[in-house]
């Protein structure tokens, strides 16, 4: 056997790929040649630059999906094709204007990437652990893409380096500007696309892949320790609230909102029932949410005391959708029944918090912020430095919420302020 065809026999069937997301392989296709024409061109798009960026990636992302509901549905292939355009058109429309609509397009990204592994749809009430199985090879083929993009576009810049130095040859037009957006926004994706495992792939599974099983070694004795330890810290300080009286500080939620997520990707990753679970590993898996809980009052507090002094912005309105998220989760799988703890539920309601916020985050801020500064300026009068000296307060108010609105070029509020 040729080492073409062993190398093949081990990489994605790209005409596999094509017949399973056409569209998604037609987005990304389009995307790395408006990628090489802005690099061309040198940013020839303005300011709609990362707009149109966001939306080829999202528009990338709901194709996918669509990819995986048609498969598990047993859609024909003209329905599942017709409702992704129906739906990728008018999300590229909307990412296009999100500067006039007011709409996060990171936080759309963010719900479509976690609601990935609920795209399968399985039927039945909890499949542990097929959808567990399901999720582990759709992202163990995500950080593989991962890994090798970087590698890929670090080896890219040393050839481009070496090349320039060894020999005086300029080649930055072929390597960075038109081979790096190849690998990175075509060939990796294809790639990840081709590891996607499908719908009937992990029907009634009993044995778990070594990866799987990898993984699961890694959450049992290396991450969920570690969880444990930062858990008895995050506990000691919410005591320490409690004895003193004296409420968490600003640096709260850059603590504990990676705690959170960690916590809960390693509650995950020690799901499945076909692990020989051991002692610490019931111990976590039984004692987490209670965790999680005191670990979401924790953070509640300190989003609250920061939005009362400062009003909301987009990342405040982001925590808040974590709190929310934090104790939903945490309530529903410390009291619903046994049968009803579904464990697509926590990517599932991440999801649909973050699609809200993707809509409704933006406006909220701007409209708070300026209301904010509308009343501080009332207050400072004709803001003079007297005004300033008397009312701190009020001038901080006014200063913050109309960066904020500059930040975001609201011009209809700046201008009525």
């Amino acid at each position: 056997m040729s080492w073409a065809k062993r190398i093949g026999g081990r990489l994605p069937d790209f005409a596999d790929v094509v017949r399973r997301f056409p569209i998604a392989v037609l987005i990304m296709a389009v995307f790395t040649v408006w990628l090489i024409v802005q690099q061309l061109g040198d940013g020839i798009f303005g300011e709609d630059e990362e707009h149109i960026f966001g939306g080829f990636i999202l528009c990338g992302y709901i194709a996918v999906i669509m990819g995986l509901i048609s498969e598990a549905r047993g859609w024909k292939r003209p329905k599942g094709l017709m409702l992704g355009i129906s739906i990728g058109l008018p999300t590229f429309l909307v990412c296009y204007l999100a500067k006039y609509l007011d709409f996060n397009v990171p936080m759309a990204i963010a719900a479509a990437i976690v609601f990935l592994g609920n795209a399968a749809a399985f039927r039945a009430a909890r499949h542990g652990s097929n959808v567990w199985n399901f999720t582990q090879k759709l992202w163990t083929g995500a950080i593989f893409a991962g890994v090798g993009s970087g590698i890929f576009a670090i080896g890219m810049v040393v050839i481009y380096e070496a090349v320039k130095s060894l020999f005086g040859v300029d080649i930055e037009t072929l390597a960075i500007d038109i081979l790096l957006p190849i690998g990175l926004a075509f060939l990796a994706p294809i790639y990840w696309m081709g590891t996607l495992p499908r719908y009937g792939d992990v029907e009634d599974v009993s044995e778990l892949s070594f990866e799987a099983r990898a993984l699961s070694f890694l959450g049992t004795w290396m991450l969920a320790p570690l969880v444990a330890i930062y858990s008895l810290i995050i506990l000691a300080y919410g005591a320490k609230i409690l004895i003193q009286w004296e409420l968490p500080k600003g640096e709260i939620a850059a603590l504990v909102t990676p705690f959170l997520g960690v916590g809960m990707l390693v509650w995950l990753m020690l799901e499945p029932k076909v692990l020989k679970e051991s002692g610490f590993v019931k111990f976590y898996r039984r004692v987490w949410h209670w965790v999680m809980l005191a670990a979401t009052l924790l953070l509640a507090i300190a989003v609250f005391v920061r939005i009362r002094e400062y009003g909301f912005t987009t990342v405040r309105f982001l925590l808040m959708l974590i709190v929310i998220w934090g104790f939903v989760q945490s309530f529903w799988f410390i009291f619903r029944s046994q049968v009803k703890r579904d464990i697509r539920i926590p990517t599932g309601i991440a999801a649909a918090l973050l699609l809200v916020g993707a809509f409704v985050a933006d406006p909220i801020s701007l409209e708070h912020q300026f209301r904010r500064a509308k009343a501080a300026k009332v207050t400072l009068v004709d803001f003079d430095a007297d005004a300033v000296i008397q009312n701190p307060q009020a001038a901080k108010s006014f200063l913050g919420g109309l960066a904020f609105i500059v930040k975001h070029q609201d011009e209809k509020r700046f201008k009525r302020l």
